[in-house]
């Protein structure tokens, strides 16, 4: 599903199977995100240490004027809670319906994600379906969905390179139908006729 995925088969396969594979990107249905005035930051990932949601937190910690909201659950769940006891601008807010989900992409300023070489990072993808950017570590499959500077930011998995990305991001004036458009090429619709290509392309060739 990313060409990050694909260099981890020839890495660990070898060159031959490598030659065989084809990149094609998880669709989403983007007709389904709609857009409305940003108000907080937004982590939508799982709370787990290959998240690096502690990266974020310590980052919003300095930047007490800045909200963030984080949705989902995980094993370090209690141990995030304790790192932003304090913090007002932080807010948990557990498991969200996809209904409520896509609600918070639409009112978000932007997604941010701090993930461990990601396989592809589907949040990048759906943040600019509703045509927010997206704020990300310079590694695994956002390097390849995240144009820098015009459908997001990059940064290192520090706090203070976060806090960095979030003051450029400030400064950025952002183009919501450019963002959108980087968006469809990951359209289900895209994924669809890749995948039925490859069928034709494969029952061809036997």
């Amino acid at each position: 599903n990313s060409e990050n995925v694909m260099n981890r088969v020839k890495r660990f396969y070898g060159r031959k199977l490598y030659n065989k594979c084809k990149v094609v990107y998880t669709g989403i249905e983007t007709k389904k995100f709609y857009h409305k005035k940003g108000e907080f930051f937004l982590s939508v990932s799982r709370l787990d240490r290959l998240k690096r949601i502690d990266v974020i937190i310590k980052a919003f910690k300095q930047m007490p004027e800045e909200k963030l909201y984080i949705t989902s659950t995980g094993p370090e769940e209690d141990r995030l809670k304790k790192l932003a006891e304090g913090c007002d601008n932080i807010k948990f807010l557990g498991a969200v319906s996809d209904k409520r989900l896509l609600g918070l992409y639409a009112a978000c300023k932007a997604v941010i994600s701090a993930n461990i070489d990601e396989d592809l990072g589907l949040s990048a993808i759906e943040c600019q379906a509703a045509g927010k950017p997206a704020i990300t570590v310079r590694e695994g499959g956002f390097v390849e969905t995240v144009v820098e500077n015009k459908t997001g930011l990059f940064f290192e998995p520090n706090p203070g390179s976060l806090i960095s990305a979030i003051k450029r991001f400030n400064k950025t004036t952002w183009n919501i139908n450019v963002i959108r458009k980087n968006a469809k090429k990951y359209d289900i619709r895209v994924f669809v006729k890749k995948i039925r290509q490859i069928i034709k392309e494969t029952a061809n060739s036997k």
